[in-house]
């Protein structure tokens, strides 16, 4: 009995050993197929940039080739803001949600309102996370986002 279990682990480290040479010996000099690696080296290339640096963010490039004048508060809201308040993700009030937008206000007067939307506020970045919009442009569009949404300030 002992003689037999010898000679099945003398047998399972043999085809061990052969199977680890065998793989070694079929891998050893072969040049990668030029195709493939393209191929594998489109499947991981990224799939978005971070911009650092001095080159300014698309909305105000376009405002800048526009003759450098400001974006109204429409034009902000449409390329910045409505990211998250036309759904409302994260909690913010969306655009034309009355009761959302006078909740904010009875908590906090409009000048804070602005100074939160320059600034940053719990989940929203300052400027709604893009720093190249002055502070004319935010309150613009702060005040936009409430004249859509049916309150006068």
């Amino acid at each position: 009995m002992i003689v037999l279990m010898v000679a099945m682990v003398l047998l399972a480290v043999l085809i061990a050993l052969f199977a680890g040479g065998l793989a070694a010996f079929s891998q050893r000099d072969r040049a990668l197929d030029p195709r493939a690696v393209a191929l594998l080296e489109e499947r991981m290339a990224p799939i978005g940039e971070v911009r650092t640096g001095d080159a300014p963010p698309p909305v105000q490039q376009a405002a800048a080739e526009a003759g450098g004048e400001l974006l109204s508060g429409a034009e902000v809201n449409a390329q910045v803001c409505a990211t998250c308040h036309a759904s409302g993700v994260m909690n913010a009030p969306r655009v034309g949600d009355t009761a959302a937008w006078q909740g904010r206000l009875a908590e906090r007067d409009y000048a804070t309102l602005v100074q939160h939307a320059i600034n940053g506020f719990n989940a929203m970045p300052a400027k709604g996370g893009n720093p190249s919009l002055s502070d004319d442009e935010v309150e613009a569009a702060v005040a936009h986002m409430l004249a859509e949404s049916g309150i006068e300030r």
